[in-house]
């Protein structure tokens, strides 16, 4: 990796300092740097964490400041969530985080684009028990199971993903919106939200730096919040939920959260995400 596509070294040292220092939240110790190791995508340890294009340091620098704010009962990074029963990776959320009335799960994008055909694995939509794994393997387990026996979501889902792949037949070029991952976010929020019965409205935000208006998206949106909206309704659970897409600027400046200090830092929000040295800023500006 060239030396231009990845922050300085002398960088990446207080970045570990800030991201292994501890803060308290719900009476627990965390760290984040421990939440970024145990996550599958393993961003740090494997460097991609310190390009300059790095969505997740991205996200580190617009949310860790939450841990030192007191209005915030909780905050964490790739917050893992209950996923299909098929043996793949549970999903992660990219930040997690809670207030005295709202719970917030934030999906944040840089650079990502998605090109080529929309697939999903035949474990989240094959009805019958045998069906090829991602690795092409034919297995077994019964589609109820897959669903950790809820046949309520289950009767949801499928037919949701066919309407998806019906859209994405339309979809011409790349695109910052992710189908295939939006799906398994909602369906690991649709289990927090039958297992947990929050009592707090209940937020799902793709907030993308490279965020521009999307049909597709839109209308991807729009159907899952309502598909959501209905398994609550048939569940007798009183949750608020919804669904939003938008980007960084519009998200952050509408709550004036730019001008917050960063974690462990006497930089504000904006001043990191505005530094070409830490970003592909010419290329690709966060606001």
């Amino acid at each position: 990796m060239s030396k231009h596509e990845v922050i300085p070294e002398e960088v990446q040292k207080d970045y570990l300092r800030r991201l292994k220092t501890p803060y308290e939240k719900k009476g627990l110790s965390k760290s984040f740097f421990d939440q970024f190791d145990k996550a599958s995508g393993q961003e740090i340890k494997d460097g991609k964490f310190w390009r300059i294009k790095s969505s997740s340091r991205l996200c580190f620098d617009l949310y860790s400041w939450m841990a030192d704010d007191d209005n915030y009962v909780d905050i964490e990074v790739e917050k893992q969530l209950t996923g299909l029963n098929a043996g793949g990776s549970p999903p992660n959320m990219d930040v997690f985080y809670e207030t005295a009335s709202d719970i917030f799960f934030i999906e944040s994008k840089y650079t990502e684009l998605v090109s080529g055909k929309f697939s999903i694995p035949e474990a989240y939509w094959v009805e019958t028990d045998a069906y090829h794994t991602t690795e092409g393997k034919l297995t077994e387990k019964p589609i109820l199971e897959r669903y950790r026996g809820r046949r309520d979501v289950k009767d949801w889902f499928v037919p949701f993903i066919e309407y998806v792949r019906k859209l994405e037949e339309n979809r011409k070029g790349s695109t910052w919106f992710d189908s295939k991952q939006e799906i398994c976010h909602l369906l690991g929020i649709t289990f927090y939200l039958l297992e947990s019965k929050p009592q707090k409205s209940v937020h799902f935000l793709n907030v993308a730096a490279n965020y521009s208006y999307n049909d597709l998206a839109v209308s991807f949106c729009i159907r899952a919040e309502e598909m959501i909206q209905q398994i609550l309704r048939a569940n007798s659970i009183s949750t608020d939920f919804d669904y939003q897409l938008c980007g960084v600027k519009d998200f952050f400046e509408s709550f004036l959260q730019l001008d917050k200090k960063g974690y462990k830092t006497s930089k504000t929000v904006r001043e990191l995400i505005s530094n070409p040295d830490l970003y592909d800023l010419s290329n690709n500006p966060v606001l």
